[in-house]
């Protein structure tokens, strides 16, 4: 007798990773205005199966918006060349981890401040959930305020990367521009390496800036800067500026940290913020043990973010503008 194998037929109702949705804001095209070519858009949200190494999947909580957000897509060819389009929004911000890779040192329920690459077009952090990448994110005390915690990133770590490598505790500091997101942490930054700081601000914010820890404050409205600098006889290490020349008022050796270009007679070094693990997360130290702030100018919610920029677009704000997430 023959033994057939007996078959079964089942039917099985087919099952398909689907990916869920989310809302982020995405530069639509390059060029124009930002209030013309930005749109909040229904997306892919990131999913936990796709995080690699030490990539960690966040639920934004905030993000801060920074000029870089909106001038670079602006600038039309050339940035359609490096960057590829719809490119979401944002670079900087904080949220909860809600999944992790094989690698990553947070857990999932953590608090993260993280600041994402200007060329990946698949982050931003003005979506509701973004993957955050080894050297950009760092754990934050679950008791620190995410709002202040997202306005860390770019300006923060400009500030940290042009001050920590070129100064030494003693060393004078001029900070050109005080009172936006950089001078606002550069002024905190040189105070706690034990460097004293003269800064520039119109004279409406000088307290603020004081209060930041500021040893010396130019109103540049109705002070000349250069000759009050020179009739101080200060010699200063380091100039964090784009807008002047300087000479005999800076000491042998000085270093000139361009934020934007320019030029001066003295060791002139342009910087390109980057993404450091190190850096941020001695960033994100110092917010935790309330020896650095974010100055927040205004709080803007998820829906108003073209708002958001046309206010960042004035010029008169001070300190950082940020975005919250719901």
């Amino acid at each position: 007798m023959i033994y057939l194998p007996l078959l079964v037929f089942r039917h099985v109702k087919p099952t398909f990773a689907m990916s869920e949705t989310m809302k982020a804001w995405q530069y639509v095209s390059p060029g124009g205005t930002i209030s013309t070519h930005i749109a909040l858009a229904t997306t892919s949200k990131p999913l936990p199966s796709s995080l690699k190494g030490s990539d960690i999947l966040v639920k934004v909580a905030a993000a801060a918006i920074n000029p870089a957000d909106y001038k670079f897509p602006q600038i039309g060819f050339l940035s359609r060349t490096i960057l590829c389009y719809p490119m979401k929004l944002g670079m900087d911000g904080s949220g909860t981890v809600s999944a992790v890779g094989p690698d990553a040192d947070v857990a999932i329920g953590d608090h993260v401040t993280f600041h994402i690459d200007l060329r990946d077009s698949t982050a931003g952090a003005l979506s509701e959930y973004i993957v955050a990448k080894k050297e950009g994110y760092a754990h934050i005390s679950r008791t620190t305020d995410l709002i202040q915690a997202a306005s860390l990133g770019t300006a923060a770590l400009t500030a940290y990367q042009t001050i920590q490598p070129n100064v030494e505790r003693g060393d004078s500091v001029f900070i050109n521009g005080g009172a936006g997101g950089v001078g606002t942490f550069a002024i905190q930054m040189g105070k706690i390496l034990g460097c004293y700081v003269t800064t520039t601000c119109s004279g409406a914010k000088a307290e603020i800036l004081k209060g930041l820890g500021a040893d010396e404050v130019i109103d540049y409205r109705t002070q000349d800067v250069v000759e009050t600098l020179k009739s101080s006889g200060r010699k200063y290490n380091l100039v964090l500026d784009r807008l002047i020349d300087y000479g005999q008022e800076c000491g042998e050796g000085a270093v000139f940290a361009e934020m934007v270009g320019g030029g001066a007679r003295h060791r002139v070094q342009t910087y390109l913020t980057y993404n450091s693990r190190e850096d941020l997360a001695q960033i994100a130290a110092w917010l935790d043990e309330g020896k650095l702030r974010g100055v927040i100018d205004k709080v803007f919610e998820f829906g108003d973010v073209v708002e958001a920029f046309e206010y960042l677009k004035t010029g008169r704000t001070t300190g950082k503008i940020v975005i919250h997430v719901p």
